[in-house]
C-alpha cells in the first residue's frame, strides 16, 4: 500500500498511558484565516486561541471546531473553521446557544505525542530528541485537514523549537524512506503551554 500524505499534527498516544481528551476554547471573531484539523495554534494577547507562528511557540492543536452558522440557525460542528466566521457573542440561536467560534483542542497537549510529516525530505534515527519547528502549508477546505507539517529544514539539538521529536512512527503503513511523506511521532515544546514554564522545556 502507498504510503499517504497525511499533513497536520495529529494526537498519537499519550505520554500517561492514557486517552486523549479534547477541550472547547474560543477563538476571535472574524478570524483572518482559516483554522484546519490539526493547526498548531498558541493563545493570543487577547486570552483566546488562534494560529500558531512557526517558531514562537505552540500551545496546542486543533482538533475540529463548532460555530454558529446562520443558514440553519444554529452550531456548525466541522472540521476546521472558515476563514472570516464572525460573531457578537451576545446572539443566541433557536436552540439557546450562543454564536461564538470554539475550536476543540488537546486538553493535554504537554502529554499528549502527535503524528506529524516533514515537509520535505526523509527522518533518519538520528533526528530522534532533536527539536524542530513547524512550516505552515495551506488546508484543505475539502478534507478540512490541515497544511501544517514538521519543518525538518530547522532540526536542531537546541531546545528552543516549537517540537521534539521523539520516534519514527512505528506502523506498515509507514514507509520512512518515502520522502516528504514520511511520518514521525513528536511532543510540543512546553514553553509557551499554560502554566508558561521556561522555553524550551522538553517533552517527557
Amino acid at each position: 500500500m502507498a504510503n499517504p500524505s497525511f499533513t497536520g499534527f495529529h494526537p498519537w498516544a499519550n505520554a500517561g498511558s492514557t486517552s486523549t481528551q479534547l477541550m472547547r476554547r474560543k477563538t476571535a471573531s472574524n478570524n483572518g484565516t482559516a483554522i484546519f484539523l490539526g493547526d498548531c495554534l498558541k493563545y493570543t494577547a487577547a486570552g483566546v486561541v488562534g494560529l500558531a507562528t512557526a517558531g514562537a511557540g505552540v500551545t496546542t492543536i486543533s482538533q475540529g471546531c463548532e460555530y454558529y452558522d446562520s443558514t440553519i440557525n444554529g452550531r456548525r460542528f466541522n472540521t476546521y473553521l472558515p476563514a472570516s466566521t464572525t460573531y457578537s457573542g451576545s446572539v443566541f440561536d433557536d436552540w439557546g446557544n450562543t454564536d461564538e467560534s470554539m475550536i476543540l483542542c488537546t486538553a493535554d497537549p504537554v502529554n499528549t505525542r502527535f503524528q506529524a510529516q516533514y515537509s520535505a525530505s526523509t527522518p533518519a534515527l538520528t533526528d530522534v530528541t532533536k527539536n524542530a519547528n513547524f512550516t505552515a502549508g495551506s488546508g484543505s477546505t475539502t478534507t478540512g485537514i490541515s497544511g501544517h507539517a514538521l519543518d525538518q529544514t530547522t532540526l536542531a539539538t537546541t531546545a528552543n523549537l516549537d517540537f521534539r521529536v521523539q520516534d519514527l512512527k512505528r506502523n506498515v503503513l509507514n514507509d520512512p524512506t518515502v520522502a516528504s511523506v514520511a511520518k514521525v511521532i513528536v511532543q510540543i515544546n512546553t514553553g509557551l503551554v499554560p502554566p508558561f514554564n521556561s522555553a524550551g522545556t522538553a517533552g517527557v
